[in-house]
């Protein structure tokens, strides 16, 4: 537990889905757009294929991305560049 929230880590983006898949129901998900294994917009396209975890709501926390034009294109609630993180622990403390 961290700064007061619990989380769990994924090694890669179809590890990460298929801890939901699996019945992980975390309040947020924080997604960086580069990842091992597939891109965050990969991720984000197939979370939004998946009805039983569509609807989890998702805040982009990368580097080297233009993270407002990622934000909306992909429909998360929020988004942060890497190191800011009191920025982040904004963010997840509007939805956990």
């Amino acid at each position: 537990m961290a700064n007061g929230y619990r989380a769990v880590a994924a090694a890669s983006g179809p590890a990460a889905l298929a801890l939901l898949r699996d019945g992980l129901r975390p309040c947020l998900i924080v997604l960086d757009m580069m990842m091992p294994g597939m891109s965050g917009e990969e991720f984000r396209r197939a979370q939004l294929s998946d009805p039983a975890i569509a609807d989890i709501p998702v805040i982009l926390y990368s580097s080297g991305h233009e993270m407002s034009d990622a934000a909306r294109r992909l429909g998360v609630s929020g988004h942060a560049t890497k190191p800011r993180l009191q920025k982040l622990l904004g963010l997840v403390g509007t939805h956990c």
